[in-house]
């Protein structure tokens, strides 16, 4: 028989909606790395940089052997033990070669692409916000940069002064800049129009603080990508220019001149060691940074969604 004196038990109270949590949200920053993460391309090509990056860093430990040192008895030998990729043509390690050439290519592009970028913001954000004859005077001297084919107008250069890894950077960073320029200046059009802009004008805030604080900040992902991808193009260039022989100069090792130095037919066909790692690290580096801006393409666009 059941104990009717006993109190039933009770369902708990549902909480108040005025005391309840909402769920946290995450912020712009988590959105852009998870946003990033799953891109699966950019998280490879990610991987990739960083292990180059490392490998440029502990070069000496990485390589095992000095880049310069040659042993006129191991001309053109195969890979054997010692030499994991053989040896070139005065006998030096091919392997360490290819190593301090990581540092030596990663360092023309990082270099080159800071340089133009750096001008390309100058020069764009000018244009940009302030318009009417500052803007015509800057797009007009963009427009004859264009006119010339950008690797030309390098190589032109280079073949000017004489060629070094100073001034393959210092060519690559002064005539790289138009696309960067025409970039912001495109963005600032569009900013300068927004509300927040016209009241800070309007309460007389100075030009170069809006620039600064208000409207950089909001070019910063467009930069980032168009920046990323450049340094695929600054590699290529440096690449091109060394393996027509006025980029990086022997002995300093890059990618460009290990090609140059196999330029032969017999060499094509018998020493693969000798113009195959350094093709394939070329091919290696542009295809990851051009996945890492893909990837940052994609994390920066807020038309994308959270799964």
């Amino acid at each position: 028989m059941t104990d009717i004196s006993r109190p039933l038990p009770t369902a708990p109270a549902a909480p108040d909606a005025a005391t309840a949590v909402p769920p946290r949200t995450a912020t712009p920053r988590e959105q852009f790395v998870r946003r990033f993460r799953r891109h699966k391309l950019a998280m490879f090509g990610f991987i990739v940089m960083v292990i180059l990056v490392l490998a440029a860093i502990f070069a000496p430990l990485v390589a095992g052997q000095d880049p310069y040192a040659d042993n006129l008895r191991l001309i053109r030998k195969a890979p054997q033990a010692g030499h994991i990729l053989g040896t070139d043509g005065v006998g030096r390690d091919v392997w360490a070669r290819l190593v301090y050439g990581t540092r030596v290519s990663l360092a023309v592009g990082l270099v080159s692409v800071s340089m133009y970028t750096l001008i390309g913001i100058v020069l764009g954000s000018l244009a940009g916000y302030y318009g009417g004859w500052v803007d015509n005077l800057i797009m007009r001297f963009t427009d004859i940069i264009l006119c010339f084919p950008t690797f030309l107008l390098i190589l032109t250069v280079v073949s000017i002064v004489s060629p070094s890894i100073f001034n393959v950077m210092a060519v690559i960073g002064a005539f790289g800049w138009p696309p960067m320029c025409r970039l912001v200046r495109g963005q600032f059009l569009s900013l300068r129009e927004r509300d927040f802009i016209l009241a800070a004008q309007s309460v007389g805030v100075p030009g170069g603080v809006i620039i600064r604080r208000h409207m950089l900040p909001n070019v910063t992902g467009p930069v980032a990508v168009s920046a990323t991808l450049g340094l695929a193009g600054a590699l290529l260039t440096e690449a091109g220019l060394s393996f027509l022989g006025l980029g990086v100069q022997v002995p300093e090792a890059s990618w460009g001149n290990m090609l140059f130095g196999a330029m032969s037919i017999s060499i094509i066909e018998n020493m693969w060691w000798l113009w195959l790692p350094p093709g394939l690290m070329i091919s290696l580096a542009v295809l990851a940074i051009n996945f890492i801006g893909d990837g940052l393409r994609d994390a920066l666009d807020p038309r994308m969604t959270l799964d």
